[in-house]
């Protein structure tokens, strides 16, 4: 994504929850992971158990690119399984170049 702020990935439980209710990762500018989960529209709060994986993360130009792995399910009550079937509701934002904390981002 255009940015070389903090970058975030998850799991909503259905199309109309957004960030509510859902599991989250995020990278932040530093490069630092974290799994996450929002129970309402703010910043996330972090998991106990860290399962998710930076594998590659590149920021060339103003653009942040990163790999992640997690388990398709986890033993974090806070963790949304990744179904093996059927649609997923994946969520994405990103915020501007603040390397240290998560920021409203507004809807993209």
């Amino acid at each position: 994504v255009e940015t070389e702020g903090w970058v975030g990935v998850g799991i909503a439980k259905n199309k109309e929850s957004g960030m509510v209710a859902s599991d989250i990762c995020y990278v932040t500018g530093e490069g630092n992971v974290v799994d996450a989960h929002a129970d309402t529209v703010g910043t996330p709060i972090a998991d106990e158990s860290q399962d998710w994986v930076l594998r590659d993360r590149t920021v060339e130009d103003g653009v942040t690119t990163i790999q992640l792995t997690r388990p398709l399910t986890t033993t974090d009550p806070h963790d949304l399984a990744f179904p093996t079937s059927g649609d997923a509701n994946f969520i994405v934002a990103y915020g501007d170049d603040s390397h240290t904390k998560i920021t409203y981002h507004g809807a993209r």
